[in-house]
């Protein structure tokens, strides 16, 4: 991140040079010309070409993913509501299970090999957090809730050691589950990634 704003403070002084190799996609490509620069989406993401054969891409800036959970008045009842796809080496769900003594806990996994945070309250009317950042100098997502956090990586050597990105969406359960269940999901994005929207609004002038 400090190589690109380096770069970018230089290009603003010197012709937009950046423009050139700043491109917008709605999904990232397998490879692209070393030092190209791919904004995937409404400045959902910022990635780096690197040119390499096993590791292509460097990721820049990720917006911060957060999903609102609230309870009904009336409390919340025994269920496991999705809440985000994880596009990894193994695709994986992010979900929250409810029981019937108003607590939750968040699950990351697939079938079997699904780990759960410790059980946590949420009283009728209460609300809690999942919120993922984007951590670029540690290469991890933070995973926090409520009082629980752990680390998703942001990328992972595959069997034939090529570098994989992980990729997040939001993937919400039906409302109908939602209301089955006792509680309201909302997702939204974190704070707008400024290093990203300075390269995109550069490149369309």
């Amino acid at each position: 991140m400090r190589y690109v704003s380096g770069q970018d403070r230089i290009s603003a002084l010197t012709g937009n040079s950046l423009a050139d190799v700043t491109r917008r996609v709605e999904q990232l490509p397998p490879s692209a010309p070393p030092d190209e620069l791919d904004i995937v989406g409404d400045c959902d993401a910022l990635y780096l070409s690197t040119g390499d054969l096993y590791e292509p891409w460097v990721t820049v800036e990720v917006r911060t993913r957060i999903v609102e959970i609230e309870a009904n008045g009336d409390g919340i009842r025994p269920a496991v509501l999705q809440l985000m796809t994880i596009d990894a080496l193994r695709a994986q769900q992010m979900s929250v299970q409810t029981n019937d003594r108003d607590e939750i806990r968040l699950r990351i996994g697939e079938g079997a090999a699904v780990i759960p945070t410790d059980w946590q309250a949420l009283a009728p009317g209460g609300r809690i957090s999942m919120t993922m950042v984007a951590d670029t100098a540690r290469d991890r997502f933070r995973v926090t809730f409520g009082g629980s956090s752990f680390d998703v990586p942001l990328a992972q050597w595959n069997g034939d050691w090529d570098m994989e990105l992980t990729h997040t969406a939001f993937a919400l359960s039906p409302v109908a589950e939602q209301l089955r269940a006792g509680v309201g999901l909302t997702a939204e994005m974190g704070p707008p990634l400024e290093l990203c929207n300075r390269l995109r609004d550069r490149a369309d002038d």
